[in-house]
């Protein structure tokens, strides 16, 4: 029997595609190995800047530097393909 297929599945909690995606990998679990990364995500910081004009803390988007290289789009769900040793194996 073939070892099951390694992944790293970038995601994101609020994403129904991301829910999807996850749903098939579970459903799959037997025949594909994956890690779990949140790569999309929403902090509060303080307004340095006064971008608000309150000056009181705002709400910013972020995405993880794993993401935009691996997805110039920045979207999830996103799988990437480990090799053995648990390295991206990215296809040229």
């Amino acid at each position: 029997k073939q070892a099951a297929p390694k992944l790293r599945y970038l995601s994101a909690w609020f994403c129904p595609y991301a829910h999807r995606a996850t749903i098939a990998l579970e459903h799959h679990a037997d025949l594909v190995s994956y890690e779990w990364v949140e790569a999309l995500g929403w902090e509060q910081r303080n307004d340095k800047n006064n971008v608000t004009g309150t000056g009181k803390e705002w709400w910013y988007h972020w995405k993880a530097d794993e993401l935009t290289r691996s997805n110039p789009s920045g979207l999830v769900p996103t799988l990437i393909p480990l090799d053995e040793e648990g390295k991206p194996n990215e296809e040229k």
